[in-house]
């Protein structure tokens, strides 16, 4: 009498999975431990103080993370000639920061060491900076969505172009936030959201701190391209007084550039069969980031 076919696949499972059995084998993997390391994240950026943050990697031996003898010194260097010890900041004991302000097109150097940990040291450029050409706001551009009896949402276009890009090789980012004063004249502000093309957004990588990096080869293609985006603003009219886009405009070292897209692209996840990116680092003996850049403030008056 014929097996069923139900029982014939069950046994042809069950003397497949007996062969893989007896086809395996236990592999015990050592990986190499690291040792202790400093950590630097800092961004020296044009007319502040360098404030830097140090902490130190933890091997997975490491039975306690706090190091009592943990005491850094830090060292900033000028055109490669030594100008400051930087200061903890009180209160804090992973801060550090220098008194004076910092320049633009200037080379800056650190050096962090401290007692059991190997001494790290890193450079970087705080680019000069390249500002954007004047906003033309015209408010027959503007559009509204009505979410509710009281709020609207007032889309507001946006065209970004540096001014002068023949005379610069520079790389940049942006953040965007709202300003609103009520009729009371008290202020508020927000991170602002914005829209756009697909074009536009392929040339937009955004880092875990709000800030969009453009990607370098918009401009490098094109000197002429514009970055076009629709800034999205919430407008009570029986509670605003007038309302402005806050725009930071960033003129970015190479260094930055290279920290900031491998961080964002940290974020990929869930993209079945990208590639891991490792993240930049240009800590030499060490960990982090320690990039220059010079930041431009613009205020876009909307209402």
């Amino acid at each position: 009498m014929n097996t069923p076919f139900k029982y014939r696949n069950f046994f042809n499972w069950f003397i497949f999975s007996l062969f893989l059995s007896a086809c395996t084998k236990e592999v015990n993997f050592t990986l190499p431990e690291e040792p202790y390391k400093l950590v630097l994240s800092c961004n020296p950026i044009a007319s502040e103080s360098l404030l830097a943050y140090v902490s130190f990697s933890t091997p997975s031996y490491a039975t306690d993370t706090i190091l009592e003898s943990f005491a850094p010194t830090l060292l900033l260097e000028k055109d490669g000639q030594p100008i400051e010890t930087l200061k903890p900041v009180k209160g804090t004991y992973k801060y550090w920061k220098s008194t004076i302000k910092l320049e633009e097109g200037v080379a800056y150097s650190i050096t962090v060491s401290a007692p059991n940990f190997p001494t790290i040291s890193s450079s970087t450029i705080i680019p000069r900076a390249t500002r954007l050409k004047p906003f033309l706001i015209d408010s027959n551009t503007f559009s509204y969505n009505q979410l509710n009896l009281d709020t609207t949402v007032l889309r507001v276009p946006l065209m970004i172009k540096p001014d002068k890009l023949a005379e610069s090789d520079s790389l940049f980012a942006f953040r965007l936030k709202y300003q609103i004063v009520s009729p009371n004249l008290n202020e508020s502000e927000q991170k602002a959201t914005f829209i756009a093309d697909g074009p536009t957004f392929v040339n937009l990588h955004e880092s875990p701190d709000g800030t969009f990096l453009v990607d370098k080869k918009l401009w490098s293609n094109n000197p002429n391209a514009e970055l076009p985006i629709d800034v999205l603003l919430p407008y009570n009219v029986s509670q605003t007084k007038s309302i402005a886009i806050l725009l930071e405009w960033r003129t970015v070292s190479a260094d930055y550039y290279k920290y900031y897209l491998s961080l964002s692209k940290q974020g990929n996840y869930g993209i079945i069969f990208s590639t891991p990116d490792v993240l930049y680092n240009n800590i030499l003996n060490g960990y982090g980031n320690f990039s220059g850049f010079t930041r431009t403030q613009y205020t876009i008056n909307v209402k």
